[in-house]
């Protein structure tokens, strides 16, 4: 029954903007304030205004953020500039004029709206070389791929094909459009310079804005891409999807013998390039025109505003809480790098632990992983509460044989307040502090997944040498044979032709590494290598 103290919930709209209201007060909708070029007629828009630009407006000389209940563009050129953002409880519309949004500004919308008239999204790359690629995804409707980019040639637009696990050629690149939420990989100009440059890639369309679902392969992996004008929050990303699995950013230099793609998970992310400086680490956020791959636990994957964020710039590393954490940096004399992570945080177990283990992609023949159940992972969750006895398993493998270094990059959390960490080669039965600097040594080509492993104890109380044929490695590099002892010096080596003919020796080294010419001729050699104190070893090597 109705009475004098009945209340009332009432919902006023006008175009896309509504006021709730469940009072007995009156009901008021924001007003309306416009730019004519120099200032608002009505005051500073806020999240209730209605908001009409008429003349030039540039964020970055006029006030930076735009927060409103709509924004209507009737003339004018409207700048969002480069860590700004527009934040809409309805839609935008631009009937006249242009909107252009610049590298890292956002266009952030509540509400599931419908928007009206074509905007700018630019979005610049890292430094890449003529021959790159990039995976895309478009934050507009009806961007045509060939008109993205113009001076790509039409047989470098690629889809991702689940089933085969392989990327497609695009048919006619000139006649398709970006398909919503969905990754494309794209090579850079043909004109691109061959030096490393960023290039700046522009969309042009409606902005995208509301849930998008798309229907993807279930527990295979999948190209998509952030469809929306904003950057999204990865971890909200990862939990109202279900996903288990890491996400996987292509990032490869071209003809390089790196992964192709840099991971993330909640733990945090890994790089698959030595130039972290450049933002090549992901950080927990998925920048606009970002495509990436995903392995889906059913067939439907969303994106919602509710995943919308206002982060402009991801930094380097992210601050994580209750995380700590170091990452291992492997690289080699000729150019080859993987890196990989260990986390000690909530949740985590010594287990495969959905949302925080990234399976290793097994897409470069040199890497340092860490091991689970002897699977080799990216990215590796460990329990708390923090036991320095822990050890944890890496698996190397090495595509040629050649020199390699393992470095401390970075670390974080309970590792910032003292706590040594340890890289123990059980091959040279030595342990090495990676506090101090990296660690330098030769290996051989192959796998060799008992090699290595971190460990937070100085187990080794007094230096144990391990001189034998497997600690020893020889290899040929251009017209010169290397020979590495580890930590063991060498005192003088043989070298003898199949026939037991002396061929050359080299006395008095009093190091454990030396190069040695050996000229052109291909034949089998023999390489006797005696140290110091740990007597010969026997190496047959081909030339």
């Amino acid at each position: 029954m109705l009475t004098q103290d009945t209340q009332f919930r009432a919902v006023v709209q006008s175009g896309s903007c509504s006021i709730v209201n469940s009072t007995p007060t009156t009901v008021s909708l924001g007003s309306t304030t416009t730019w004519n070029g120099s200032s608002w007629s009505n005051g500073v828009p806020t999240s209730t205004s209605l908001a009409i630009i008429s003349g030039n407006y540039n964020s970055s000389l006029n006030g930076g953020n735009i927060t409103a209940c709509s924004l209507t563009v009737t003339n004018g050129i409207v700048i969002i500039s480069s860590g700004n953002n527009v934040s809409l409880n309805g839609a935008l519309q631009v009937l006249s004029g242009s909107f252009t949004l610049e590298n890292n500004a956002n266009l952030i919308q509540s509400s599931t709206v419908v928007n009206s008239g074509n905007i700018i999204v630019k979005r610049n790359t890292s430094p890449l070389i003529r021959q790159d690629y990039v995976l895309w995804s478009s934050p507009v409707a009806a961007q045509q791929l060939l008109a993205f980019s113009p001076a790509t040639l039409t047989n470098r637009f690629y889809t991702y094909d689940s089933a085969t696990d392989k990327y497609l050629t695009v048919s006619s690149p000139a006649t398709t459009n970006f398909a919503l939420g969905t990754g494309y990989l794209i090579r850079v100009p043909n004109t691109h310079p061959t030096t490393p440059t960023i290039w700046g890639g522009q969309f042009t369309g409606v902005p995208n804005n509301g849930t998008v679902n798309l229907t993807v392969a279930n527990a295979t992996y999948n190209a998509i891409g952030n469809p929306y004008p904003s950057t999204i929050n990865a971890d909200t990303f990862i939990a109202a999807n279900g996903i288990t699995e890491a996400l996987y950013f292509w990032r490869k230099t071209n003809n390089s013998n790196n992964s192709s793609y840099a991971t993330y998970t909640t733990a945090g992310g890994v790089s698959n390039s030595g130039g972290d400086t450049l933002g090549l680490t992901p950080s927990g956020t998925i920048a606009v025109g970002q495509g990436f791959i995903v392995k889906s636990t059913s067939t439907t994957i969303s994106f919602t505003n509710a995943m919308r964020v206002a982060n402009s710039n991801a930094p380097f590393l992210r601050v994580a809480e209750n995380r700590n954490r170091i990452w291992l940096n492997l690289s080699s004399t000729s150019g080859a790098f993987y890196q990989t992570m260990v986390s000690y945080m909530p949740n985590a177990t010594s287990a495969i632990d959905a949302t925080i283990d990234g399976r290793f992609l097994k897409d470069t023949q040199t890497a340092l992983t860490s091991l689970i159940d002897n699977e080799e992972f990216a990215i590796q969750g460990r329990a708390l509460p923090f036991d320095p006895s822990d050890v944890v398993l890496l698996g190397f493998k090495a595509k040629v044989a050649d020199s390699y270094t393992i470095t401390l990059s970075n670390f974080d959390g309970l590792f910032t307040n003292g706590q040594a960490v340890y890289l123990k080669d059980k091959l040279t039965n030595t342990i090495h502090d990676l506090k101090s600097g990296p660690y330098v040594f030769a290996s051989e080509a192959g796998t060799f997944n008992a090699r290595f492993e971190i460990v937070y104890q100085n187990a080794l109380a007094t230096h144990q040498t391990n001189f034998t044929e497997n600690s020893v490695v020889v290899y040929k590099q251009n017209q010169e044979l290397v020979i590495n002892t580890g930590t063991i010096r060498m005192s003088n080596v043989q070298i003898y032709d199949v026939t037991g003919r002396l061929l050359m020796t080299k006395n008095n080294i009093n190091d454990s590494q030396i190069k040695i010419y050996t000229g052109t001729t291909k034949e089998v050699l023999l390489v006797k290598i005696t140290s110091e104190t740990e007597g010969s070893v026997l190496k047959k090597i081909i030339n």
